[in-house]
């Protein structure tokens, strides 16, 4: 079975980011990237430099769902329909998220770190999300064992 070009680009680029990250995570628990002579500033510029990473994949996976979106409009627009539920669902969860979100600082977050508002904000907005979707996928499965007993 022959492989298209699509998916060898995919493959390989696969291969690279899995590569980086590995990389990047040996360099963070042997902290390799110093800044200054001080440890508490090496443990800071390995930690900023794994979650710069992080971020640029979330953002790498977030535009390839969005081609991937676009590609499948384009081949096949009648299965794209519940596609775009799902996509919108998302971006209502993501609404939400935010919403509830808060940027204000707790009593129980120590002195020391330092974040701003945004960062506060953001965090929160992955956690509320995480928490809706995994009680959204608690409920669809209990959903689902419920109907198939009554079946």
């Amino acid at each position: 079975m022959e492989t298209s070009f699509l998916q060898k680009i995919s493959k390989y680029l696969l291969i690279v980011l899995f590569a980086i990250s590995i990389a990047l995570v040996v360099m963070f628990y042997m902290q390799v990237v110093p800044l200054e002579d001080e440890a508490t500033q090496i443990e800071h510029a390995t930690t900023s430099l794994v979650l710069t990473w992080a971020e640029v994949l979330f953002y790498v996976a977030a535009g390839l769902a969005v081609l991937a979106f676009i590609w499948d409009i384009v081949m096949n627009p009648k299965k794209s329909i519940s596609t775009g539920i799902m996509v919108a669902a998302l971006v209502l969860i993501a609404i939400v998220s935010y919403a509830l979100a808060s940027d204000s600082m707790d009593s129980i977050m120590p002195t020391l770190v330092q974040t701003t508002p945004g960062e506060l904000k953001g965090s929160d907005t992955g956690l509320f999300s995480l928490y809706i979707i995994l009680g959204l996928n608690f409920l669809a499965i209990l959903w689902l064992e419920i109907s198939s007993k009554l079946k």
